[in-house]
């Protein structure tokens, strides 16, 4: 009995080692033939994972101001307004799901999604349409905001995918007078005061001391506001030559300046570049002039004295001094090829540039019309070497002497040049009216 039972053991025992042998080979087959199919299991991973694709957007940012430059200068007392619009911009190397689903959707561009910051605080405001405008902190000064887009697709079924870009936008701002640090304001000086008995009286708004001036630091100071011209080429040159120059020839300063005088530089730029003079820019020796540094200059010897107004439009940012330099090395060049570079070249670029820039004024720009003078030399003390120059404002005065030419006589003097529009007048014009100065 005893043996019948081990042998029944026996045979149970070899009956489920082969039963579970079986089992095994049927469950690595399907195994195996489960890893031969990698289409399969690929796609299962893709529904999961989001394809994430930076700097797959761009951003076209374009504004009201006539400059562009690489930073926006904000006219006194006013915000930044402009348009961002952003654009899907993807890698020939991009999975073709993603490609196809985008070329499915043409207008995929308005769900972008933006978040902005600013590094210096202020506000920013939408109107729809990509239009933005930009609230300045109180103080003003240089901004930097950053722009975030996203579209985000991580609930399809098939290649979901995330696109993002990011842009940044630098705007300049003036800073209200009233904000300014008093010792900055010290540096700057007291605005002179119209009489009422002042010959120029009837221009009093145009001499009215600025409420708002820009603050030109280390790190904007290279900033181009617009395609050729930088914040820096308009601050005080470090010009002072006194005791107290280490004080008052250093940055963070504060400045005038009218970005109309920015744009009319730009069109005098084209135009010496019409005449056959590719100049990457202009030499400007002075923009801003601060009523301090024109006391000074006032009562040094010689041409800085001599030349130097009290009611500058230097001190108002709205005016220049500038010549031609390509080969750079700080003097003027042979504009007119009379093989000598004197007062003659300042006037040539004045009758074939200057005076072509203030007629497009006076027909379709009255903001840039201006005076020029003509300078044998320039008037900076101790300055480097010499250069014929010239002087260029804008003045947009009606019925006075807004456009008024002057030079240097012999005698080295100062002399206005009445009959220059007579013998040069504007295409559109007999004459410009004459005025007192």
């Amino acid at each position: 009995m005893k043996g019948f039972w081990a042998i029944l053991n026996l045979v149970l025992l070899l009956a489920l080692s082969v039963g579970g042998f079986l089992i095994f080979r049927s469950y690595r087959s399907f195994s195996t033939a489960s890893s031969n199919t990698p289409h399969q299991v690929q796609s299962i991973d893709l529904r999961k994972e989001v394809v994430h694709l930076d700097s797959s957007l761009r951003f076209a940012t374009t504004s009201s101001s006539p400059l562009n430059g690489e930073a926006l200068l904000i006219p006194p007392g006013e915000n930044a307004k402009f348009t961002l619009r952003p654009s899907i911009d993807l890698t020939s190397e991009i999975d073709d799901g993603i490609r196809s689903y985008i070329a499915a959707h043409p207008n995929l561009e308005e769900e972008v999604r933006i978040a902005w910051q600013s590094d210096s605080g202020g506000d920013l405001q939408t109107f729809g349409d990509g239009r933005y405008e930009f609230v300045p902190p109180e103080d003003g000064g240089a901004v930097v905001v950053k722009f975030r887009g996203v579209i985000d697709r991580g609930n399809l079924e098939n290649h979901p995918f995330t696109l993002s870009g990011e842009t940044e936008l630098r705007l300049l701002f003036a800073t209200p007078v009233e904000r300014i640090p008093k010792e900055f304001l010290e540096a700057v000086g007291a605005f002179p005061r119209l009489g009422e008995k002042s010959v120029l009286a009837p221009y009093k708004d145009f001499y009215r001391p600025p409420t708002h001036l820009y603050r030109v630091d280390a790190d904007n100071q290279n900033w181009l506001i617009s395609p050729n011209f930088s914040l820096g080429d308009f601050d005080l040159h470090f010009d002072f030559t006194t005791p107290d120059s280490p004080r008052m020839n250093q940055l963070p300063q504060f400045i005038a300046l009218d970005p109309n005088l920015v744009l009319k530089l730009e069109k005098i730029l084209q135009g010496v570049r019409e005449q056959g003079f590719p100049a990457s820019t202009l030499s400007i020796l002075a923009g801003f002039r601060s009523p301090a540094y024109n006391s000074w200059k006032k009562e040094q010897p010689g041409q800085g004295g001599a030349y130097t107004s009290t009611f500058s439009r230097h001190i108002y940012g709205c005016a220049a001094d500038f010549y031609v330099d390509l080969d750079g090395d700080g003097v003027m060049d042979d504009v007119n090829k009379d093989g000598k570079v004197d007062m003659e070249d300042a006037a040539w670029i004045r009758d074939n540039v200057v005076d072509a820039v203030d007629c497009l004024a006076v027909e379709e720009m009255p903001g840039l019309k201006g005076a020029c003078g003509i300078y044998p030399f320039h008037d900076i003390p101790d300055g480097p070497t010499q250069t014929p120059n010239l002087h260029v404002d804008i003045r947009g005065w009606d019925g006075g002497p807004d456009l008024l030419r002057w030079d240097i006589d012999s005698n080295n003097k100062r002399r206005t040049i009445w009959s220059h529009w007579d013998k040069r007048p504007c295409p559109s014009e007999e004459t410009i009216t004459r005025a007192s100065q």
